[in-house]
């Protein structure tokens, strides 16, 4: 599946997307990579499906050829939506939904969708660079 890149305007998106945003960026993080990626995942959901209360389910990719983290929650929130007024024809949808409202941050250098709408995160090697730097000091 080749890499598409992702941008996202952060004009009119909510004060939790932004907050999200910079709680991701390195200058700031107080956690882990993988806890502000869900982060910004987190605020995606909010953004494009406000009502379901899911919280984002990002996990490891199981072949780094797609990238270096999984966002799962097409599948089952798709299972939820279907069949109501709106509702995304099929789980790619909700995927692509979610990857185009990922808010921008340094940490990610690119993402994709693969199979019935995982989102695939390639981690910035600026970030993973800036994160060792820091550790070594």
């Amino acid at each position: 599946v080749p890499m598409q890149s992702s941008s996202v305007d952060m004009a009119g998106k909510g004060d939790a997307t932004r907050a999200a945003a910079a709680a991701a960026e390195p200058h700031r993080r107080t956690s882990s990579l993988r806890s502000e990626l869900a982060a910004l995942f987190q605020a995606s959901l909010d953004t494009v499906y406000p009502d379901t209360g899911d919280k984002a389910a990002l996990v490891p990719c199981n072949n780094p050829k797609f990238g270096d983290y999984q966002c799962n929650n097409a599948m089952a929130l798709f299972g939820r939506l279907k069949g109501k007024e709106g509702a995304p024809r099929q789980p790619r949808d909700v995927g692509t939904a979610l990857m185009e409202a990922l808010p921008q941050s340094s940490l990610v250098a690119e993402t994709s969708i693969a199979g019935p709408g995982f989102v695939n995160v390639r981690v910035s090697p600026a970030a993973l660079a800036d994160r060792i730097s820091s550790m070594l000091s």
